[in-house]
């Protein structure tokens, strides 16, 4: 039997007011008062917020002598949290019932949520006069089945630093809906995070051929409700990363080897090739390895082919480049280094375009490698020097000086093209990396103080 508020006359039951199993009966009045919750963005109502405030009497029980035993079960029932809310017959609408077993009417906050118990003693602890407050948070749609989430909404911003490179934010709010399954359960079987796919639909509107994630940082809130997150990505350089490699840096210097003047002094150079590779988790090691001596032999190639190689002073003249050999040996990757260089480390290849000189000479003078280890074994880095011998006229172009674009080796072999690269690295650029982080709806119990 449910714990009554009100007295025994005979007077008519007008409506149903309960709540958690206390029914308010014949001496009560109430109030209905609504606040429209809109989203983050002010777009739309994503649920309402009702508040019904109930007054009424508490009298004697049966053969009890005061109202005491009765008070203590109302102020354990009314002030417990998530319970079955019935506000029905009042003209309020079809039965308004939250949080009912099987019902899909659901309070979307962990409600309802007792507001107010005012206690008011009438003849010497042998009546009282109530006052009750609770407020739910409902949708206010045709309930068919219990939806996704409540709100997804974000705000971008463009930023252009003063080389005319752009970098790309995003912030938004992800709120799902999450109702109690008994106001005094204990465990959740949901959280927000539970929808954390919808973010993916924020950076599948970033272009990953241009752009590379930087930063994505996402914040769960305590009720694990709502979910903000935010997302930067900076514009890609002209030459695209290789693909299967999530970071790629370094750098290609080349000087003079004599630096004390005479004939030589133009004719002979040290070229030093560096890179400083990521590789995502999960995925081999041997791809920063691949990345480097690949793009070392298409720069070895250029120094011994410098007239396949388009100009950069005039490229409407210059003969189209010619394929070259890593285009067609890219596939057999492990013995590239010495199909490029030559198993002693020196090559004489000669041009059918000669430059001046005959012949054009590289020897390999220094390569290292540093690999990271423990906490910074994610990097490795590669260097490699050359001696290279030809004249000064020729100099920018053997040494593969110019724009990335299609038509070059690489490119053509898919290790620098800007699409192969965006769909290597795809899989680990959304709401997941190669860990995914999830939270785990068990680990976050409800510690109920009040119950």
């Amino acid at each position: 039997m449910p714990v009554q508020v009100g007295g025994y006359d005979k007077l008519p039951t007008i409506g149903t007011m309960s709540y958690n199993g206390v029914e308010f009966d014949v001496l009560w009045t109430s109030k209905v008062s609504a606040q429209q919750i809109l989203d983050e963005a002010n777009r739309v109502v994503k649920y309402v917020q009702y508040t019904i405030t109930v007054d009424g009497y508490v009298t004697l029980v049966g053969s009890e002598a005061t109202t005491d035993p009765t008070f203590v079960r109302l102020r354990q029932l009314l002030q417990q949290q998530g319970g079955t809310l019935n506000y029905s017959g009042k003209g309020f609408g079809k039965p308004f019932v939250v949080n009912a077993a099987g019902g899909l009417l659901k309070d979307v906050a962990y409600g309802p949520i007792p507001k107010v118990l005012d206690f008011e003693p009438l003849g010497g602890s042998r009546s009282a006069k109530v006052r009750f407050q609770v407020t739910t948070c409902i949708p206010e749609v045709q309930a068919k089945s219990f939806f996704s989430v409540l709100q997804f909404n974000w705000d971008s911003s463009i930023n252009y630093d003063m080389d005319g490179y752009s970098s790309l934010s995003f912030k938004g709010t992800l709120e799902a809906p999450i109702s109690p399954t008994t106001p005094t359960g204990k465990t959740i079987t949901l959280t927000v995070d539970n929808y954390r796919a919808y973010v993916d639909r924020v950076v599948a509107g970033i272009d990953l051929t241009r752009f590379k994630i930087t930063n994505r940082t996402i914040d769960i809130s305590r009720d694990k409700r709502t979910l903000t997150f935010d997302i930067k990505a900076d514009e890609l350089g002209p030459m695209a990363n290789p693909a299967g490699v999530y970071t790629a840096k370094g750098n290609f210097s080349c000087r003079s080897a004599n630096k004390s003047g005479g004939a030589n002094s133009l004719t002979q150079w040290i070229c030093t090739l560096k890179g400083t590779y990521v590789v995502p988790k999960g995925r081999p090691q041997r791809f920063a390895w691949r990345a480097f001596v690949t793009l070392l032999a298409e720069r070895m190639y250029a120094c011994q082919n410098p007239a396949n190689v388009p100009s950069v002073v005039n490229n409407t003249t210059d003969p189209p480049p010619q394929p070259s050999p890593l285009t067609q040996v890219v596939v057999q990757w492990s013995a590239l280094f010495n199909a490029a260089i030559g198993p002693l480390g020196v090559s004489t290849i000669q041009t059918s375009q000669p430059p001046p000189a005959s012949t054009i000479r590289t020897f390999i003078t220094s390569f290292d490698f540093d690999e990271g280890i423990y906490e910074d074994s994610r990097t490795v880095s590669f260097s490699c020097s050359w001696l290279l011998i030809i004249p000064f006229r020729w100099v920018l172009r053997a040494t593969g000086w110019r724009q990335f674009q299609n038509g070059n080796a690489l490119t053509n072999a898919g290790l620098c093209n800007p699409n192969l690269w965006a769909q290597s690295v795809r899989n680990i650029s959304g709401s997941n990396s190669w860990l995914a982080n999830r939270l785990d709806p068990a680990a976050c119990a409800i510690v109920d103080l009040g119950t």
